[in-house]
């Protein structure tokens, strides 16, 4: 018996299923080319035919990823953040994104801010699948890469935004994300909707975003990031979070450091 007996086919919202037997048909067979099968209805493995002279088949061709965060629902404050973010960076040619340390020089122009990245003529988009490992996508928030460069290199990384209101990522999707800025050049940043500036209150810790001093073309717009994923870590401002007094799980340990990590986020308010 062949590997798979049966495929199925999308059409007028009906999946048709089809049966191996049916492609000694050379006819049917030519007609059902034109087709995308599947293993099965809704399936997640594509499927081909071979022209067998006597037992033509349907095999393998590639499976379809899936997104790993799938039946996640936004709040409406999540997505307006989320344009926000979108249409300042797509205004400004040059974003800085970093942390702030009270500076050494009073005069200091952007008066302690710090900067872990700066790029320029990047483009940016909302709701970007990004393709994974273990046959899954992400759709990232906003998602940026260099315009003019066809690169995916440390100088030119690519960098997403994932803005974080009522929860984190779950374990499964954190763990792939660490292992892939530890393997590529990309970085996460997280924009926290709790965290966002207020006229009616002071946070020691807040994340902004600033247009450029005069709106000049040669002038940077700043972007303050409290967290974000690099190097096979997550940072807090300046620091790895392994690196600091309360945390003495390294990244190797994947689950404990997640643990860790979501607490952090959950004791310190910055998950709603």
């Amino acid at each position: 018996m062949p590997k798979f007996e049966e495929a199925y086919y999308l059409e007028n919202d009906v999946w048709n299923p089809v049966s191996y037997r049916e492609l000694t048909d050379p006819n049917r067979r030519a007609e059902l080319k034109e087709k995308k099968l599947r293993n099965e209805k809704n399936g997640t493995i594509v499927l081909g035919i071979r022209n067998h002279e006597t037992t033509p088949h349907f095999y393998e061709k590639f499976n379809l990823r899936v997104n790993i965060d799938k039946g996640v629902i936004e709040t409406e404050e999540h997505d307006r953040n989320k344009n926000i973010l979108k249409n300042f960076l797509k205004k400004y040619p040059k974003n800085r994104f970093g942390y702030y340390e009270s500076p050494w020089e009073k005069k200091h122009k952007d008066k302690g801010f710090e900067s872990f990245l700066s790029i320029k003529d990047y483009i940016w988009d909302t709701e970007v699948k990004f393709g994974l490992i273990y046959g899954k996508y992400i759709i990232f928030d906003v998602l940026g890469r260099s315009r003019n460069e066809l690169t995916f290199t440390d100088s030119l990384p690519f960098v997403a935004i994932e803005v974080v209101d009522t929860h984190f990522h779950s374990k499964q999707t954190f763990k792939i994300l660490l292992k892939l800025s530890k393997d590529l050049p990309i970085k996460v940043l997280y924009y926290f909707v709790s965290q966002l500036p207020s006229k009616y209150e002071h946070k020691e810790h807040q994340n902004w975003i600033k247009k450029p001093y005069n709106e000049n073309v040669k002038n940077y717009a700043n972007s303050k990031i409290l967290c974000h994923l690099a190097n096979g870590s997550f940072w807090f401002n300046n620091y790895r979070i392994e690196d600091t007094q309360e945390c003495n799980i390294l990244p190797e340990n994947p689950d404990e450091y997640y643990n860790y990590i979501l607490d952090f986020l959950k004791e310190n308010d910055f998950i709603r």
